[in-house]
């Protein structure tokens, strides 16, 4: 084996012990997000989330029931260090249920992040030079979802966008009438990891 393919060979190992060790994912996901054309938003996940590592582990049988009710006590009691979420209770199989809600202006804080930066599924930034606000969802490499599928995650739910702010661009499943003549609804409807992220630009001039 030459050292070029010794490297790449650690390399997809690490890779793989990153995506299947340390990570959270929604696995069912309902998102509400109202952002107005002065940048005020408001934010509700509710859904459900897996924490790989234990999941995993849970499949191979590697823990056993107090072990897992312990890191499960861990898990929820760091995630409840954050104000805003206000429901993170242990279910089964490394699954948590969780509702989060957030409200802010991102004309003054400038970046979200759902749930937070180091664990991030969706995130929304106001690009001040350019005049405008970018949402996108976190991609997930092909390989990485193979990998996620052969041990049995997935990920389905819906993201709705209400917004009466000009929109630039966006890869929605569709676009709705809002409640008021200037609010546009954009929905998206995931049902797989290989499906486009979401992506969203507003302008804010």
């Amino acid at each position: 084996m030459t050292i070029m393919k010794a490297l790449s060979r650690v390399a997809v190992l690490l890779l793989a012990v990153l995506v299947l060790g340390s990570c959270y994912m929604p696995v069912w996901f309902d998102v509400e997000v109202e952002l107005d054309r002065h940048g005020y938003y408001d934010i509700t996940f509710s859904g459900y989330m897996a924490k790989i590592e234990l999941y995993n582990k849970l499949r191979k049988r590697e823990i056993d029931r107090a072990e897992e009710m312990r890191q499960a006590g861990l898990i929820e009691a760091d995630f409840m260090r954050d104000g805003s979420v206000k429901k993170f209770e242990y279910k089964k199989d490394g699954i948590f249920e969780v509702l989060w809600e957030k409200s802010g202006d991102l004309l003054r804080t400038k970046s979200v992040t759902f749930f937070r930066r180091n664990e991030n599924f969706l995130s929304m930034r106001y690009l001040k030079p350019q005049g405008v606000i970018i949402m996108e969802g976190t991609p997930i490499a092909r390989s990485n979802a193979k990998r996620l599928e052969e041990i049995g995650l997935g990920v389905e739910g819906q993201l709705r966008v209400r917004t009466d702010a000009p929109i630039l661009g966006h890869n929605a499943t569709k676009e709705l009438k809002g409640k008021t003549p200037r609010q546009k609804v954009l929905v998206w409807n995931l049902r797989g990891l290989r499906d486009p992220r979401p992506y969203l630009k507003i302008g804010m001039r």
